[in-house]
């Protein structure tokens, strides 16, 4: 990933934190596995059909994604999103809907999903717990860019393997209420008088 790509992501996660969206699920596709033809058009046809959805909850949808390749696992997908706490059970009981409409075959260890954080609502309700959202969140989106730190990362390697394994079409991406103009318009309405 480029160094714009990561600030960009970086910057997305926290505005999301900033306009009461914060980003609290943590999914990951394995999108070679599931037989998809084209990951980034399944990537974002199973975006497009939760953000609908959730819309039709009277609620909003805030993500950032990235894709990856594998020796040992091929293309996936990781998304950090935010979903409403109260409706987190009834969006994973679409996901194998929205798997099949996105071209993704849907079987055992296709799709995991756990919260960033301790819950589903612990970026809603911090001071319950011990722990702050802020660290867990940092440390997904380090995994997610596989950085250590402030440095970005380079290709994959499989350890004691000499091949390298790169993604095939889009790296990563952002929601549009998060994304890079979503966040200049914030910044320009924070300094209007």
């Amino acid at each position: 990933m480029t160094g714009t790509q990561v600030t960009n992501i970086r910057a997305a996660a926290v505005h999301a934190v900033k306009i009461g969206l914060p980003l609290n699920r943590f999914v990951t596709i394995n999108l070679e596995a599931g037989g998809s033809l084209d990951c980034v058009k399944s990537i974002g046809r199973f975006l497009k059909l939760q953000r609908d959805w959730i819309a039709s909850k009277d609620a909003e949808l805030a993500y950032v994604w990235t894709q990856e390749s594998a020796p040992c696992v091929g293309q996936h997908a990781h998304i950090l999103l935010h979903v409403p706490p109260p409706i987190v059970r009834q969006a994973s009981n679409m996901h194998r809907r929205w798997l099949a409409a996105s071209g993704v075959i849907s079987s055992r260890g296709i799709i995991r999903t756990k919260p960033v954080g301790r819950s589903y609502r612990h970026a809603l309700v911090e001071e319950q717990y011990g722990e702050r959202y802020w660290s867990h969140l940092q440390a997904a989106i380090g995994y997610i860019l596989k950085q250590d730190g402030d440095v970005v990362s380079r290709p994959y390697r499989r350890p004691g393997k000499s091949c390298l394994s790169f993604v095939e079409g889009k790296r990563c991406g952002t929601s549009q209420n998060i994304g890079a103009s979503a966040r200049v318009k914030a910044r320009s309405l924070a300094e209007c008088p």
